[in-house]
């Protein structure tokens, strides 16, 4: 990907979650290679250039990851190389529908939590002892909020006054 501008590719906002490409500030080249079955060679068949861009949400709370793509658009893509005979199509809308299915699939797969001790069980064990960990995008506009508090933070509640005999 190559920016095209002085914007950056990515943008934490806190109304929307994590913003990629707006305003048409990044470049995506995208090739298309097929791999001979005898020799595993590849060769590029097709090549684009294309303006996407996306909106993100990369919310953990307690280390469940909450990974959801809310809106993906596709426009100005172009065919930069072809050494097929394949003929000239409406491409966003191609890729737009390829990645709106992604996003799909996506959402309905992680939407709903991801636990990161499926990953690795040690994970688990670390949300244990620090509690109330949060990573979200949605708290302050350019900045990914991250923070927890300690098990051992937690205050002993009293339940009955002490009585000191003296």
């Amino acid at each position: 990907m190559h920016p095209h501008n002085t914007e950056p590719a990515v943008k934490l906002d806190m109304k929307r979650g994590i913003v990629f490409g707006e305003n048409q500030n990044v470049l995506s080249q995208i090739d298309v290679l097929v791999v001979d079955k005898k020799t595993s060679e590849e060769t590029k068949v097709l090549g684009f250039d294309t303006d996407m861009d996306a909106i993100l949400n990369f919310t953990m709370k307690n280390v469940i990851m909450y990974p959801k793509i809310n809106q993906v658009s596709v426009q100005k893509t172009k065919l930069t190389f072809n050494s097929t005979k394949m003929m000239n199509h409406n491409y966003d809308s191609v890729f737009e529908s390829i990645l709106n299915d992604l996003a799909v699939d996506w959402n309905l797969n992680y939407g709903r939590g991801y636990p990161l001790s499926n990953i690795n069980p040690d994970l688990g064990m670390i949300g244990g002892l620090l509690q109330n960990i949060t990573i979200s995008p949605f708290v302050s506009d350019g900045w990914m909020y991250g923070g927890f508090s300690m098990f051992a933070d937690n205050p002993i509640k009293e339940v009955e006054p002490l009585k000191f005999l003296y």
